[in-house]
């Protein structure tokens, strides 16, 4: 059972496991491309520099300039031909793994996953009409006379309070403490 439930699991992820080569294999191509750009591009700029240093005259170093850069992006026109193709070759292997995986998925049978009609029958539910009425909580009749509380709209003016006198009444109105009580020595027994 343990080999079945294995095999099975195996034949499950193999797509993401062809996904995840595919990925490397352009990801690798694609650095060896960019490396190997790089490279050319540095030795040919060294080579460019040393040959405009033999030059002697401003025409021939203009003609060596437009060759080093015509020669330069023919290169980088290249490498870029070779990178859309290397993406456009991953991107179709990767379609047509995800359209395979598609169409196996809906050639399932309708009943591997359960009879799920049990779920959407919500009269199973207990009856939730009789939490709408929210009358009883609404009625606000005895709150209407609020004449009883004080008025507070002399506290809206703060500006009459600091907080210095505040604690200046709070000391004065602490009471002073008290020198603590030496404890009394034990009475003196007599032995009779």
């Amino acid at each position: 059972m343990y080999n079945d439930m294995m095999k099975d699991l195996k034949d499950k992820m193999q797509p993401v496991v062809d996904i995840t080569e595919i990925n490397k294999k352009a990801a690798e191509k694609l650095f060896a491309l960019q490396s190997a750009c790089m490279t050319d591009l540095f030795n040919s700029s060294i080579a460019q520099m040393k040959a405009l240093t033999a030059v002697k005259e401003p025409k021939s170093a203009v003609e060596l300039q437009v060759q080093f850069f015509k020669t330069l992006e023919s290169k980088l026109t290249n490498v870029a031909e070779q990178e859309i193709a290397t993406l456009t070759e991953a991107k179709d292997q990767l379609s047509e793994i995800v359209e395979k995986s598609i169409t196996e998925m809906s050639e399932l049978p309708t009943n591997q996953f359960g009879d799920f009609s049990k779920f959407t029958d919500m009269s199973q539910f207990a009856d939730f009409s009789k939490f709408t009425d929210f009358s009883k909580f609404a009625d606000f009749s005895k709150f209407t006379d609020l004449s009883k509380f004080a008025d507070l709209s002399k506290f809206a003016d703060m500006s009459a309070f600091t907080a210095a006198p505040v604690v200046e009444e709070a000391e004065k109105k602490a009471p002073a403490k008290a020198a603590p009580r030496k404890a009394a020595a034990p009475a003196a027994t007599t032995a009779a």
